[in-house]
């Protein structure tokens, strides 16, 4: 079932685009996993392309104030992992619905972990 309470921001197939402005966002990959989905995307403005990958923990429930903490501990050892294996050093974006508290926990297990 289709979470109506989020805004769609992301391509669903494969290749597929989505244009924003000035900004098109390009499906390149999609993974899932039982506790996470893994989007690979393009980011492309005035012929700039950017690969970002999007994390996303799949064993939170919206009725749930915490999530399923294996699935959980595990969705941030697989993103800790993927960052220590790749030659791009760069930021992370968390964001959740609310903008605090699911990205709040989130950095504060990653950066205790």
């Amino acid at each position: 079932m289709e979470d109506l309470t989020s805004a769609v921001y992301l391509p669903k197939k494969i290749n597929q685009k989505q244009t924003f402005g000035e900004l098109t966002v390009t499906a390149k990959s999609n993974f899932q996993n039982e506790y996470m989905t893994v989007r690979k995307l393009n980011l492309e403005k005035d012929n700039n392309v950017q690969q970002i990958i999007l994390y996303e923990v799949n064993q939170w429930p919206e009725n749930k104030p915490v999530p399923e903490i294996d699935a959980f501990v595990k969705c941030i050892m697989t993103i800790m992992k993927g960052r220590a294996t790749s030659s791009i050093n760069t930021p992370i974006t968390v964001h959740c619905t609310d903008g605090v508290s699911r990205s709040g926990l989130f950095c504060l297990v990653y950066s205790m972990i």
